[in-house]
C-alpha cells in the first residue's frame, strides 16, 4: 500500500510525465482514493488516482513487447475504458515490427505512419 500511497500523492500534483507499465497505469486508473471528515469524523471525497482527461501524447515504448508480456488485457482495458481524451497524439516505439506491433496499432493508432530507419 506504500506505493499506492506515494504514487497517489504524486498523481495529485499532475505531472507532466507519467512513466508506467500498462498494468500499473490501468490500477492507478480504476483506483479511487478517499478521506477527509463526516459528521462521525470521516469525510470522503472520491478521485481517480490518474486522470488522463488533459492527455496531449501518449508513449508505448519497446511497443513490440507490450504484447508478449501479457499486457494485452490492460491496454484494451486503457483504450476502450474511456479513460482517454478524444483527442491526443499516440506514438509506438519499436525495434521490429511484429503481429503484436501490427494489433497494438489498430487499438492505439488512428492514422498511423510508420518511420523505418536502420
Amino acid at each position: 500500500m506504500l506505493i499506492t500511497r506515494v504514487s497517489s500523492a504524486l498523481l495529485a500534483d499532475k505531472p507532466d510525465i507519467v512513466i508506467s507499465t500498462p498494468s500499473r497505469a490501468l490500477g492507478l486508473l480504476q483506483s479511487k482514493v478517499c478521506h477527509g471528515l463526516t459528521a462521525h469524523g470521516v469525510y470522503l471525497i472520491s478521485i481517480q488516482t490518474l486522470n488522463l482527461s488533459s492527455l496531449e501524447s501518449l508513449v508505448i515504448d519497446e511497443a513490440d513487447l507490450i504484447l508478449s508480456y501479457g499486457h494485452d488485457e490492460d491496454v484494451r482495458q486503457i483504450f476502450s475504458g474511456g479513460y482517454l481524451p478524444k483527442v491526443y497524439q499516440s506514438f509506438l516505439m519499436s525495434a521490429t515490427m511484429t503481429d503484436d506491433v501490427e494489433t497494438l496499432k489498430g487499438l492505439a493508432l488512428r492514422s498511423p505512419v510508420s518511420s523505418l530507419t536502420n
